[in-house]
C-alpha cells in the first residue's frame, strides 16, 4: 500500500486546511522513484508554499511548509494527521490487495480519531 496523489485530490485535501489560489495557479510534482507528490503555489504576497502527504510514525500526515527563494523549507511548518480511511475515500491510497487490509485500515482510523 502506498500514497498516490493527483493534482485534483491533493488540491482538494489541502484546500480544507488553507486558502489556495485557483487550481490552475498551482503546480503539481510527482517523483515516481520515491512515490512522492507535492503541490506548490504562490500567494499574492510572494510567499511559496508546498504541501505533501507522508507517513509519519506509520500514520499519514499532510505537511504544509513555506519555502524560501531557493525552494528550501523555512518556517511556517504545519503537520496535519490524517486517517487511512479518509485517504482511501479520496483516492489517495493504492496497492490494497486484500479485503482484510481495508478492514485493518478502518480499524486503525477509528483508533486515531481519539488521538
Amino acid at each position: 500500500m502506498w500514497i498516490k496523489a493527483t493534482k485534483t485530490n491533493l488540491y482538494r485535501l489541502v484546500a480544507e486546511y488553507m486558502v489556495l489560489p485557483k487550481m490552475k495557479d498551482t503546480n503539481f510534482k510527482e517523483i515516481p522513484e520515491k512515490k512522492h507528490h507535492y503541490l506548490e503555489w504562490h500567494t499574492p504576497c510572494g510567499n511559496t508554499y508546498r504541501a505533501s502527504i507522508s507517513l509519519a510514525d506509520g500514520h499519514p500526515a499532510l505537511k504544509i511548509q513555506s519555502m524560501d527563494e531557493e525552494k528550501k523549507p523555512c518556517c511556517n511548518f504545519i503537520m496535519n494527521r490524517l486517517n487511512f480511511a479518509d485517504l482511501l475515500e479520496r483516492g489517495l491510497l493504492k496497492g490494497i490487495r486484500h479485503e482484510h487490509q481495508l478492514i485493518n485500515l478502518k480499524l486503525d482510523s477509528k483508533e486515531l480519531v481519539g488521538t
